[in-house]
């Protein structure tokens, strides 16, 4: 998430294509690994807001950079079977 605030939980659950309650539960693991924080919001006190932490961020980027390395060892893989959905065969 790139927005000028941080995530709430409702936004969370809905990019993730989760329940709310699923959402929470994963929110409390990621806050005693250390990789968000929970915050409320000054305008609606009753919302509560999810920011990445410094951990968390470096935990991101390592994924990304696992996660590019897995698609590119499996790109010819994937471009092989996807041939064989070729129409214009």
């Amino acid at each position: 998430h790139r927005g000028a605030q941080p995530m709430n939980t409702g936004a969370l659950a809905e990019r993730l294509a989760i329940r709310p309650h699923s959402a929470v539960g994963l929110i409390d693991r990621l806050v005693e690994k250390g990789y968000v924080r929970r915050q409320t919001a000054a305008a609606d006190r009753r919302q509560v807001l999810i920011d990445l932490t410094r951990a968390g961020e470096a935990q991101l980027r390592s994924l990304t950079v696992a996660h590019r390395d897995e698609i590119k060892r499996l790109a010819p893989l994937l471009r092989g079977l996807l041939s064989e959905f070729d129409v214009d065969r």
